[in-house]
């Protein structure tokens, strides 16, 4: 609670929240939030992401609304795929796909996971999502066309929650895609908190890629992972617009031999702040994790990354990487970045590296001899350094959209 009133603008915020619990039935959540502390200035973990025009929204529940099928369509990611539509964090099935391949969905309202790695917008989230769904590809099932769960956010000036689960069942296999969107521009910014909690079982493998396209909004979403036994997780974020983005995975490796790999791309621009977060743990042996983090931050734009790794006593040849590159294009944006490593076990393999910098003018001047110019040669080398993650892509219509966006992202700005 001390968190929380430490600044009138925390307390008015409190205020605010409270007025709108009495609807909601969350409320011993909510109890571990007020516990918790608001965000605020003199907290390590929000020094660099300032929060001074979040306070100014109204923080007002939404409605449930609906939309026209043909906006979904002209919203959602042009691939073969199971949609499944969420308005303003409420399951829509008559806009969804009304075949989903082996997958199933039900609600499980008020029904919530322990967060592997509790912070506070995770835990306000929880308290206000009204509509939770549990989401099941059930043992050995082998699903190769994915699952998108499209997010569209009708909501302006007000705020929405999402909450669910995955359970990729023992031997299933399976690609899931979360895509965030506004169904049109906002006036007024909205606060949008979204969680996804996977569950992997053994011998399971899953592909999962996020992609967030939200002008004028305020993100904040927390993903948990936990792996079994011989899995395999391959998970990429694309950051691509909104005011104020917070993505928070952690996850869990408790059975050997499994396999992460957690990757993030990060384009914040004009007074935008990005602020990507990773916690993990390594808890048994034979287990490999892998994450590369990048930031291409223009104007002035700030970009945030924290990452930890921790490896249990027990988790003997682990072998953790976690790399975090920025690639600065003015003279008044900045990066902060923290990658770091707790380990407690002996015969591990483990290791973590950040670089900032800038374009490297003598490949540009390399290239202005070539007949290119300078504007284009600084715009093909931030692509390639972009490229080294989108290259990852599986889907092949996804990769197109994050390579157009990213492209079109850079065309805007002088670089």
């Amino acid at each position: 609670m001390a968190g929380l009133l430490m600044s009138n603008n925390a307390a008015v915020v409190l205020k605010k929240l409270n007025a709108q619990l009495h609807k909601m039935s969350q409320k011993d959540i909510w109890k571990q939030a007020l516990s918790t502390g608001f965000a605020n200035a003199k907290d390590e973990h929000w020094r660099y992401t300032k929060l001074d025009k979040f306070y100014q929204l109204d923080f007002c529940l939404s409605t449930k609304k609906s939309i026209s099928i043909d906006k979904v369509h002209a919203l959602a990611l042009t691939l073969d795929c199971y949609l499944v539509v969420f308005v303003n964090g409420y399951y829509q099935p008559l806009l969804s796909s009304q075949e989903l391949g082996s997958y199933s969905i039900t609600d499980i309202n008020g029904q919530f996971e322990e967060a592997i790695n509790s912070e506070i917008f995770q835990l306000i989230n929880e308290s206000f999502s009204v509509n939770a769904q549990q989401i099941r590809l059930p043992k050995n099932k082998i699903e190769t066309k994915p699952l998108l769960l499209l997010h569209i956010n009708n909501a302006q000036g007000k705020m929405t929650h999402s909450y669910h689960q995955l359970s990729i069942e023992s031997g299933a296999q399976g690609v899931v895609i979360e895509q965030f969107v506004n169904l049109d521009s906002f006036e007024t910014a909205q606060f949008n908190g979204a969680r996804c909690v996977f569950n992997i079982a053994d011998n399971a493998s899953l592909d999962h890629y996020k992609v967030c396209v939200q002008e004028n909004s305020y993100h904040f979403s927390h993903n948990d992972f936990h792996l079994g036994r011989d899995t395999k997780v391959r998970s990429l974020c694309f950051l691509l617009s909104g005011d104020l983005i917070r993505h928070h995975t952690s996850s869990r490796l408790k059975g050997e031999n499994s396999h992460l790999s957690m990757h993030s791309l990060s384009l914040p621009k004009g007074k935008q702040t990005y602020d990507s977060r990773t916690y993990l743990e390594h808890q048994a042996t034979y287990c490999q994790s892998l994450q590369i983090h990048k930031f291409i931050v223009q104007d002035q734009a700030v970009g945030v990354f924290n990452g930890m790794i921790k490896v249990a006593k027990d988790a003997i040849k682990t072998d953790a990487q976690m790399q975090d590159h920025n690639l600065l294009l003015s003279d008044t944006c900045q990066i902060n970045s923290k990658p770091q490593l707790e380990i407690y076990a002996d015969d591990v393999k483990c290791s973590h590296g950040c670089t900032t910098g800038t374009l490297n003018k003598e490949q540009i001047f390399y290239m202005q001899s070539r007949g290119i110019s300078q504007k284009r040669a600084k715009k093909i080398l931030t692509l390639a350094f972009a490229m080294a993650l989108t290259d990852l892509i599986k889907v092949s219509d996804l990769k197109d959209f994050v390579v157009a966006h990213i492209d079109k992202n850079l065309s805007e700005v002088k670089i």
